[in-house]
């Protein structure tokens, strides 16, 4: 089994994030106003207090799980159904009006008729679904219908069908046009989850937890919270790439 592969390391980034750093500081210091744009220091009291609580890992767990349904689901779904469209032209002129209207409706709007259908823990889940589903079963079509029709015409001559035609034909044709979707639709997936959660407030989560802290004017508290979103988002950008890493030939279609 391969070692898991990480990026090589660069100065590059962590230089860029201490001019933040250094911007920030110096913004907050010209406002003088921690209730409009507390200082990093400030920030990272709030976050310590925050670490030190039981409800924090509960507030987190419950977003992480809440990523993870709402990444996999449209993944699955949009795998079968982006192949069946590349694959059928009938499906694809069928489904693809299904699809505008997904893309067209705003954000805003699914989630708070999704308020009104779902309980409040599964309406960031439908939200991130419906925002998602589209760009994946899009890119899947697209990987399906550039597949070399020679390939295909092969696997009919030789009677190659179900489970070996997809892995050996199927999967390595549209491999790139996954792992594209996949990097696409991963931060995405945790933008439309914590805002879905500010708006329908679940129990817990980061969205709800930032929704108080704003609500009782805890500016600082608010920064922290949007960090730990922005790490969320990072460390599983990270994983997910060490993983696209360790699949043979894998690489991104551009």
């Amino acid at each position: 089994m391969k070692a898991f592969i990480y990026p090589k390391f660069s100065w590059a980034a962590p230089m860029a994030v201490l001019f933040l750093l250094l911007l920030w500081q110096l913004a907050s210091l010209w406002v003088n106003a921690p209730i409009i744009l507390p200082s990093p220091w400030k920030t990272a009291q709030e976050m310590g207090l925050l670490l030190r609580t039981s409800s924090f890992y509960k507030t987190v767990g419950a977003t992480l799980l809440r990523g993870l349904w709402g990444f996999l689901i449209p993944l699955i779904s949009g795998l079968a159904t982006g192949i069946l469209s590349g694959k059928y032209p009938l499906f694809s002129q069928a489904i693809s009006p299904l699809l505008r209207v997904i893309k067209s409706t705003p954000v805003m709007s699914v989630i708070l008729l999704a308020m009104i259908w779902f309980p409040t823990g599964q309406v960031p889940i439908f939200v991130c679904f419906l925002t998602t589903f589209p760009i994946i079963t899009e890119g899947m079509a697209e990987g399906v219908r550039r597949i070399n029709k020679d390939y295909l015409e092969l696997a009919r001559l030789y009677k190659i069908q179900g489970s070996k035609l997809f892995f050996q034909l199927y999967m390595p044709g549209v491999l790139p046009f996954l792992l594209t979707s996949v990097r696409s639709t991963l931060g995405l997936t945790w933008k439309v989850i914590i805002a879905a959660e500010v708006l329908s407030q679940p129990r817990w989560g980061v969205g709800s937890a930032m929704q108080s802290a704003n609500v009782n004017l805890l500016t600082a508290r608010v920064f922290s919270w949007t960090l730990v979103a922005i790490c969320l988002s990072w460390f599983s950008s990270l994983l997910v790439d060490g993983f696209i890493r360790r699949i043979p030939g894998a690489s991104y279609e551009t």
